[in-house]
């Protein structure tokens, strides 16, 4: 295995690599736009409204404030 050395093989190399690589993820990208397109993607993911969240989600939150709330006093003594 050889070590890169700063010469212009070893950055005609690397440009080789960097551009390959830009080149199949720019070929990746449009395959799967096509992709989504083919099966109905119009730009916008359909939205459906968030359900309220039940009482022992509040609960917790609370819990979580206040302890958070007293390590902080707790600490200032």
């Amino acid at each position: 295995m050889s070590i890169p050395r700063s010469n212009q093989h070893t950055w005609r190399s690397y440009g080789y690599l960097l551009g390959m690589l830009l080149i199949r993820a720019m070929e990746r990208a449009d395959h799967v736009e096509e992709a989504m397109r083919l099966r109905g993607y119009s730009g916008r993911f359909p939205q459906t409204p968030l359900p309220p969240p039940p009482f022992s989600d509040w609960i917790a939150a609370g819990g979580l404030i206040g302890s958070s709330i007293l390590l902080l006093l707790w600490d200032k003594l």
